[in-house]
């Protein structure tokens, strides 16, 4: 860490990575690294301050060096060859560059257990495959029309038994989740909370003080327990005092919007 005193928590982000439009049409694609402004402004909303992470495993060290937790982001789907499935040919898939990092990173993470970690939506499903688990790669297969409540809309949360505290205080909350995909084994993880038809929607390693993954999208959930809290509950195990009050979201959370 460096030397001077921080007044607010600085939470590593594991950012996204695309082909960066405009510039040149004669020029190459280029790969942007980058990430959608509701988990920084949440991550701010909460307490923290955000610092994006460019995909550079032979970095990751300096990078954790410099931080006090790490979130890992949602994202396209991610390919299971490399955890010993084909990959079911209907997924949209993450950037390779983008994978390779997240799976060093997460690896790294291991030897880093005083580190806070969160992983949303893909980020909590790469936690599961590093972790030795596997995943449902098409939800409508296994759940037919039940599969459609996870899909862009609000659901509940059943929190399991040795789950986290802030999980099983949020009964009656409807998190936004927007998934095909699912964690169907945590490996050496635990399921910490399901939603409709059993899927997995929360994983934790309970050996260590926060080490999460959510499948729901809190920074698109407004401000309660399973929204901002998620992020205040983060900062807070980063070392961080309590956010804003429960109004501090910078805008209102829009349910329907696209994105990951």
């Amino acid at each position: 860490m460096g030397q001077r005193k921080r007044n607010k928590p600085i939470i590593g982000i594991a950012g996204d990575v695309d082909l960066a439009g405009g510039g040149d049409a004669n020029a190459p694609p280029a790969l942007r690294s980058c990430c959608r402004m509701t988990y920084v402004d949440a991550i701010v909303a909460a307490g923290g301050c955000p610092l994006v992470l460019p995909p550079v495993p032979e970095q990751i060290e300096n990078q954790l060096s410099m931080v006090d937790g790490v979130v890992l982001i949602g994202g396209d789907d991610p390919r299971t060859e490399p955890f010993g499935e084909p990959t079911d040919p209907r997924a949209p898939l993450v950037e390779d560059r983008r994978q390779r990092y997240d799976v060093a990173l997460l690896e790294a993470l291991q030897r880093h257990e005083r580190l806070p970690v969160l992983g949303v939506c893909y980020g909590m499903q790469m936690m599961a495959l590093v972790a030795g688990g596997r995943l449902d790669q098409h939800l409508p297969d296994t759940l037919g029309p039940g599969g459609e409540a996870h899909w862009q809309r609000p659901h509940g949360i059943e929190a399991r038994q040795g789950s986290p505290q802030w999980l099983q205080e949020a009964a009656g909350e409807t998190p936004l989740s927007r998934h095909r995909q699912a964690v169907a084994s945590p490996g050496g993880l635990s399921v910490a909370g399901e939603g409709p038809g059993g899927v997995i929607e929360a994983v934790h390693d309970p050996a260590r003080a926060f080490y999460v993954g959510v499948q729901w999208h809190p920074e698109r959930s407004g401000n309660g327990k399973l929204g901002l809290g998620v992020y205040s509950v983060l900062v807070r195990a980063c070392g961080g005092q309590d956010g804003p009050a429960s109004n501090a979201l910078p805008r209102r959370i829009d349910r329907t919007t696209s994105g990951n």
